[in-house]
């Protein structure tokens, strides 16, 4: 067991929830603002989150193999 699969696996985790939620702390953070601007309206950077979320889980998954 890898210490920084745990890590990703965790923060893919976080990334998900924080996709699937409607967090004003997190989507009033400065960071997000720009990604909602990017992709105009927090439906789409909703979407872009749940990918990274993905991709984070996947690669910390990809590590105990």
């Amino acid at each position: 067991m890898d210490g920084y699969s745990i890590f990703f696996i965790l923060a893919g985790l976080f990334t998900l929830f924080a996709a699937q939620s409607n967090w004003n702390w997190f989507w009033n953070h400065p960071r997000a603002k720009g990604i909602i601007w990017i992709f105009r309206g927090r439906k789409g950077a909703r979407v872009f989150y749940l990918i990274i979320g993905v991709a984070l889980l996947v690669g910390g998954i990809s590590g105990f193999i």
